[in-house]
């Protein structure tokens, strides 16, 4: 039978880990996945304890947090690049046209010659995309959209 996370958790204390380390190897151990055989899957805390075999303890888990999993992160957001729309221009175009939509008042003041209210419409564009947008582009956009 594995051990129980209760276990698990006052080993790991004995060893002189934090709390926070402690529930860090924990969430990252709670993917495993119970085969059919009844054995767990190989998870952070028994890779922690293969490393950590004849280690210190604490230098272990830093590299284990910062080093191996801070690179998971960022492999793992690596394909989603945040600053690049999937259809560049038209995207744009959808996002600034959306936002127009949105705020009719706004659209008709920046036709009649108030031209900072834009900045309200290009808030409403920044928001949708996540801030993921090029501010100056979409305010040009907003701009050619509304020329009166």
């Amino acid at each position: 039978m594995p051990e129980l996370p209760d276990a698990t958790r006052t080993r790991l204390q004995k060893l002189g880990l934090s709390e926070r380390d402690i529930d860090v190897l924990m969430t990252v151990d709670s993917g495993r996945e119970l085969g059919y055989d009844g054995k767990l899957g190989h998870g952070a805390v028994a890779y922690f304890d293969k490393v950590a075999s004849g280690r210190d303890p604490k230098v272990v888990i830093n590299w284990i947090i910062h080093e191996l999993l801070g690179q998971h992160v960022v492999r793992s957001n690596i394909g989603d690049n945040p600053m690049s729309l999937p259809d560049g221009d038209a995207s744009l175009e959808k996002l600034c046209a959306e936002a127009v939509e949105a705020f009719p008042e706004e659209a008709r003041s920046v036709r009649s010659g108030k031209i900072n209210v834009v900045n309200v419409i290009l808030g409403r564009v920044m928001k949708a995309s996540r801030g993921t947008v090029d501010a100056k582009a979409a305010r040009t956009t907003l701009l050619r959209m509304l020329k009166p």
